[in-house]
């Protein structure tokens, strides 16, 4: 079979009427004539806020329809959006959806997953002004806020095709329909249907649907929903029925950009051998100075099904030093099992390439102790297989005013779903004690995420883990919990061969 690149494309829509209303006196409404609107085509108006002037535009979406983007672009003041099907927006500002400005822009979606999902009908758009943010000219008066609304649909499409067992490099665009759609053939003989993501750069999600394209998100929909570059959906046995599959690639959280992946179909349950390769992990990562590129090597993403965080390789043969709050599930119990992702360069996300095992875990300290079990998709490591690891620092040679540095991956550490290694770089700012030994602060900035990272001298040696923050107001201090903290029996583990 040829594969044929595609997505999917803009729809042709029906024009639909658009009534302006303007607020002449409370209560009264009066309306002119409708005006038209086009999917793909930008209107453009202008509010004038001081008198309370709406704009009310309708759109009619097909069947077929899987994505449905407004976007509204204004100079000047904060405009809100109200999104509604079926029913006009109502006087006290009932909607479905509402947003407003974010730099100018508002872009509003409905898709298959956004609340409420998207379905064919009408819906409106009304689009006004906030009190007392009409823009205040030269001389002195306010003015009208001019915007543009560009409305734009999706159908579903069934022209691109994936052939079975060969590597397929895709993208889904940005600020389009948010999906990717193919359609793979599952011949009579086929034992499953395996569908396989990897290397992509944002948290993807893969959905499929037997004969025709996935209109809605359901229950029959088989779906494999996980915060990872990578994800896979097996169909097994009577289940994967021969025929056409369409498959969805869906990026839910980056609108905003463009992301890259890579899909594999197969018809056999196990991975295919290629995604069994475990690479040799390198002991330092390029573009970082001396005292930082071991450090990128050795830092690691940590990702559960509750959220992700970091860790340190301690030891060669697999063992992780990270935060229990990192690895805690729920009533404080620690996790069965975790996902690992290593940086190979810097400017992409971690690839996650094992799974590994609480082996310690002091909820009082907020330590443990994690070791690598498997590879990602439960294969054995080589023989041999050997992890990049960090010199452990004497952290009691801290001295206020000296040079820390902390690796990990924070929530802040990227513009998308999934982030890239993030280093910040402060001092020592003082110390507490706690009821088991002295914490270190510092002025690095410590965000979600980057709990359980590394804490690093100005050699670039491992002193602690960074764990907590303090806010008051617009200031933070951040809290690291020195290596001197981890308990003996842990370090004997350490020396101990696989």
């Amino acid at each position: 079979m040829k594969i044929a690149l595609a997505w999917t494309g803009l729809g042709a829509c029906a024009v639909t009427a658009a009534t302006y209303i303007a607020w002449s006196a409370p209560g009264r409404v009066e309306s002119g004539d409708p005006v038209a609107l086009v999917s793909g085509t930008a209107v453009s108006g202008a509010l004038d806020i001081r008198h309370g002037d709406r704009l009310e535009y309708v759109l009619d979406l097909p069947a077929d329809a899987v994505t449905a983007r407004f976007d509204v672009a204004a100079r000047g003041a904060d405009l809100v959006v109200s999104l509604r099907r079926g029913k006009r927006v109502g006087e006290d500002g009932e909607a479905d959806l509402v947003a407003t400005a974010i730099d100018g822009r508002i872009p509003m979606r409905v898709d298959r997953l956004t609340d409420p999902p998207i379905r064919a009908g009408r819906w409106y758009v009304r689009i006004e002004g906030q009190d007392g943010t009409a823009p205040v000219g030269n001389d002195g008066r306010a003015h009208s806020v001019p915007f543009t609304l560009l409305p734009r649909y999706w159908r579903a499409d069934t022209s691109a095709l994936l052939e079975p067992a060969r590597r397929l490099e895709a993208e889904i665009p940005a600020r389009e329909a948010g999906c990717r759609t193919f359609r793979v053939d599952v011949p009579a003989d086929a034992h499953a249907l395996r569908l396989d993501v990897v290397d992509a750069d944002a948290d993807v999600d893969l959905y499929a649907a037997f004969g025709v394209p996935a209109l809605r998100f359901e229950d029959g929909t088989r779906a494999a929903a996980h915060a990872y570059g990578r994800e896979t959906l097996v169909i097994e046995g009577a289940d994967a029925r021969p025929g056409s599959w369409f498959v969805d690639v869906v990026a839910p959280w980056d609108d905003e950009r463009a992301v890259r992946f890579t899909l594999l179909a197969t018809f056999l349950a196990q991975p295919p051998p290629e995604l069994l390769v475990v690479p040799e992990l390198p002991r330092t990562v390029p573009r970082a100075t001396p005292e930082l590129a071991r450090a990128l090597a050795a830092v690691v993403e940590i990702t559960t099904e509750d959220g992700s965080g970091s860790g340190t390789f301690v030891g060669d043969a697999g063992w992780i030093l990270t935060n229990a709050h990192v690895v805690e599930g729920a009533a404080g119990v620690p996790l069965d099992e975790v996902v690992v992702g290593c940086t190979l360069v810097p400017e992409r996300p971690s690839i996650e390439m094992f799974r590994a095992r609480v082996v310690r875990f002091d909820a009082e300290r907020d330590l443990a102790l994690v070791r690598v079990a498997t590879g990602f998709y439960g294969q054995p490591l080589p023989e041999g297989y050997r992890f990049p690891t960090l010199e452990i620092g004497d952290a009691s040679a801290l001295l206020v005013g000296s040079s820390l540095w902390l690796v990990g991956y924070p929530a802040t550490g990227g513009e998308g779903s999934r982030v890239t290694i993030h280093a910040t770089r402060g001092i020592v700012s003082g110390f507490e004690r706690g009821p088991l030994g002295s914490l270190v602060k510092t002025d690095a900035e410590i965000t979600q995420g980057n709990s359980g990272g590394a804490a690093l001298d100005g050699a670039g040696r491992l002193v602690g883990i960074p764990s907590s923050t303090v806010e008051n107001g617009s200031g933070q201090s951040g809290f690291v919990r020195p290596v001197g903290l981890v308990p003996a029996e842990w370090l004997e583990l350490l020396a101990r061969p696989r």
